[in-house]
Order: structure tokens, then sequence, then C-alpha cells
């Protein structure tokens, strides 16, 4: 499993992923539109990356595997807008054996002390017809179930 991350040329920000050196997420765009304020969706640079290894096996106290080993490889992208307030946004990939994974991150910052996000621009194009795997429940329910689907 790989991930590859880029800006195109208006610094707009997407990724695409790779299964056994075969094409499975295509050119995904990443960003949100904002209640009262510019959406964060493009005119950034690439101010800063990190990549870490993480590799850990842990106890848990029901179900059906006793061990978990969480192992992952990770790629966190720190952007900037280029103009106006230049608002930064991170974001951090995980990339395992059999997926992958993201989240955003927004660092403490002059220009953007509180958000309220309108629409996630998030993309997922698929190549074909992939199984995927979702947590299909609001965040406030427990337990989460992982849900199983063809296509999205």
């Amino acid at each position: 499993m790989g991930i590859r991350f880029h800006l195109d040329a208006e610094g707009k920000p997407f990724y695409q992923s790779w299964f056994n050196d075969d094409l499975v997420m295509d050119t995904s765009y990443l960003g949100f539109d904002l209640n009262q304020a510019a959406g964060l969706k493009g005119d950034f640079e690439i101010i800063g990356d990190a990549q870490a290894t993480f590799d850990e096996t842990w106890e848990q106290p029901w179900g059906e595997q006793q061990f978990i080993r969480n192992h992952y490889n990770e790629l966190k992208v720190s952007l900037q807008e280029k103009q106006a307030l230049k608002r930064k946004i991170d974001i951090v990939f995980r990339v395992y054996d059999d997926g992958f994974g993201f989240r955003y991150e927004f660092p403490e910052q002059e220009n953007l002390k509180q958000i309220q996000i309108l629409d996630e621009l998030t993309e997922f194009n698929m190549t074909g017809d992939h199984t995927t795997w979702w947590i299909g429940q609001p965040v406030h329910c427990i337990p989460l179930l992982r849900r199983i689907q063809r296509s999205i």
C-alpha cells in the first residue's frame, strides 16, 4: 500500500494511492468550505513534512483477537496558504499493509482561532469496485461499528 501527496498548479492538495503497484485511488482532492471565511482548498505551499514508522502490539480485554498489532508508516504534510491569511493545516496519512487513513489537524495560529466547517471536500476517487471500510455512525455513538461496503 502506498500514498502520494501533491499540490496541483493552483496549490490544491490531492493524494493518490497504490496497492501492489496498481493505482486504486486516483487524484482525490482535499479541502474545506468554511462559514464566514474563505475556504481551505487551494493556494497552498508545503512548508514541512515528517515521516515516521510505528509498531506496537496491544492487548484488548474482549474481541476475537486478544493481541492487536498496530503497525504503520506515517506522513505528516504541513501546508500554508501562500497569500491572504497564510492559514495552516496539517494532513496526517497513516499507511498500513492493507489500507490507509488520514486526518486533518489545525495547528494553533493567529489567523485561525476558530472555524465552522460547512462542507468537507475530501474526495475518494476510486479506480474500480474496491472493498472499503469505514465507521458508518456519528462519532458520538458508542460502540462504533465498522461497515464493509463495495464502492462508495
